[in-house]
Formats: C-alpha cells, sequence, structure tokens
C-alpha cells in the first residue's frame, strides 16, 4: 500500500514536470514569434528565422501529440518556403499530412504541395498530380476553384496568360 502510494505520487511529480516544460517551450516560441513577425524589426536574420523553424520542429518531436505540433509544423512550413527552402516545407507537409490526419488545415497542406511544385520548384506534372489528388479529396473545399484553375493554366507562359486574360478581357465588353 505504501509503495502504491509512493509510487502514484512519483508519477503525478513526473506528469507535472512534463507538462511544466512543455508550457515552457511553448511559451519559448511563442516570444520568439513575437520577435519574429515584429514589423519594426526590419529583416530578420538567417540565425532568427534557423531558430524558430528549430524551435518548431523540437517542439513537435518531443511532444507529437499535442495539438499545437501539427500548428507548429505548418508555422515551420510556411517560413521555410518563403525561406525558399522548398525541400524542408514540402517534408514539413506532407510530414503533417501523415502524422495528423486530423488536422484543420491538412487541407492546405496538399494544396501548398502542388503551390511549390507548380510556382517554385516548376514541376508541372507533380502539380498536376497532387492538384488531381486534392480535387479527388476535397472537391467542395474553397481552394477548389483555385485548384481548378491552376490545373487549366499549368505549363503556360506569362506571355500566354496575359493574352489569355487580355482576350477574355474583350470578349465580356
Amino acid at each position: 500500500m505504501k509503495n502504491t502510494l509512493i509510487i502514484s505520487l512519483m508519477a503525478v511529480v513526473l506528469m507535472t514536470s512534463c507538462a511544466s516544460e512543455q508550457r515552457k517551450a511553448q511559451k519559448e516560441i511563442l516570444s520568439m514569434e513575437k520577435e519574429l513577425f515584429n514589423e519594426e524589426a526590419g529583416l530578420l536574420s538567417a540565425d532568427q528565422t534557423n531558430n524558430i523553424l528549430d524551435a518548431y520542429m523540437d517542439y513537435a518531436d518531443q511532444y507529437p501529440d499535442d495539438t499545437m505540433s501539427a500548428e507548429f509544423l505548418f508555422r515551420a512550413s510556411d517560413i521555410s518556403m518563403n525561406m525558399g527552402n522548398f525541400a524542408l516545407s514540402l517534408n514539413l507537409l506532407s510530414r503533417i499530412q501523415k502524422d495528423y490526419p486530423d488536422y484543420s488545415k491538412v487541407s492546405q497542406c496538399l494544396f501548398l504541395q502542388g503551390f511549390i511544385w507548380e510556382n517554385y520548384i516548376g514541376n508541372t506534372e507533380k502539380a498536376r498530380e497532387i492538384y488531381n489528388r486534392f480535387l479527388e479529396l476535397y472537391p467542395d473545399h474553397d481552394f477548389a476553384d483555385d485548384v481548378k484553375l491552376s490545373l487549366d493554366n499549368l505549363g503556360k507562359t506569362p506571355e500566354e496568360l496575359i493574352r489569355m486574360f487580355e482576350k477574355n478581357a474583350q470578349s465580356e465588353q
């Protein structure tokens, strides 16, 4: 009986300690975000962005069952995409889909993969594959019309798109 009580108390202390470490990690990330996204700060250093990317990914690795993990990975994907690290962004988006299929932005993850393949990597066949999968899985999503438009215009040069838009504008007059 005495051993059971001691073990129970130790388990409570351990769980409390883990929860406080988790809260501490969340607070550190939020503090880094405030600094990173402060518009008055000007250009961000590579160290700042790399530090927050590491913090996001470390958090998801340490607390994979926490609901914030998927959100932090999504934010890391956004930052890495905007920094031009498209491979990391694609990997993070895939990880979210695989590990957090119930995450509210999982459909956006698929859309963003197609967007990256199309607009940054220039692989229209891979983009087409992903966009078609998006339409199969999410035909009524808010982005479905955007995906259809992207599919219609895949591989067209900017000049071709301008001519097409000008032609459409003339026919509407």
